[in-house]
């Protein structure tokens, strides 16, 4: 508020800075102004000038002032990057060490020569001699190995036929000699008769048997069987 004179002993009062008080929090008052010789004036303090409106004191609160918490640790996402890093590397070691271990075992399989099928009919037909106790599974083990190792040999469908069907396929095409073919009929013969007839043969008919089978083999191998090496002669004694 400030007070001008304004001239034949009048003053001239004006309020200024309503609306700082008012945004001071100064509340609303009531101001009365005199002037000599006009009666007195009364100026009501209200609202400040653009609508702003002196605000009131805050209620007092009796709630507790919280004191300071401890610090929060906030956990670092990467604290376990250098041990999921190393785990991942030890299994692409792994993964890539088996897939190499495979494509090697695989590579040397492919580039191993396949085995003699007469080796296999060889190897076949003594390892039956660990079932002469059963006639039936006997005959069919020593026919099985000849049968494949024709069927391998010459491409004839041996395994499927019975022996009547492959005897005169042999006789209809001039794959073996013709004692090998007497040879061959005999030795199936006598395997049908123990698979289905019932025959129990002696431990000589079994063994004279295998040494049909392999005579058969022997003789139709185009690469004949390495010798076993001879047994060094013993010293003659003096």
């Amino acid at each position: 508020m400030r007070r001008f004179p304004a001239g034949m002993g009048r003053w001239v009062i004006r309020v200024v800075a309503v609306a700082a008080l008012a945004r001071a929090g100064v509340p609303a008052f009531a101001l009365a102004v005199a002037t000599n010789p006009a009666p007195a004036a009364r100026v009501a303090g209200g609202p400040a000038p653009g609508g702003t409106r002196v605000p009131s004191p805050p209620a007092s609160t009796n709630a507790p002032i919280r004191d300071i918490h401890d610090a929060v640790e906030i956990p670092d996402p990467w604290r376990h990057a250098p041990r999921m890093a190393a785990a991942g590397l030890a299994l692409g070691a792994a993964v890539a060490g088996t897939w190499l271990w495979l494509h090697r075992r695989k590579a040397a399989a492919a580039g191993a020569a396949p085995e003699n099928p007469a080796d296999i009919a060889r190897r076949r037909l003594d390892a039956a001699r660990a079932v002469w106790s059963d006639p039936r599974a006997f005959g069919i083990e020593v026919s099985a190995a000849l049968r494949e190792y024709l069927e391998a040999r010459y491409g004839l469908r041996a395994p499927e036929q019975t022996t009547e069907e492959f005897l005169e396929d042999l006789r209809a095409r001039p794959l073996l000699e013709t004692r090998h073919q007497g040879v061959l009929a005999a030795f199936l013969e006598q395997c049908d008769l123990l698979k289905f007839a019932g025959a129990r043969p002696g431990s000589g008919m079994a063994e004279q048997l295998l040494e049909s089978g392999r005579r058969v083999v022997d003789e139709t191998d185009p690469v004949p069987p390495v010798a076993a090496p001879a047994a060094p002669a013993k010293e003659a004694s003096r």
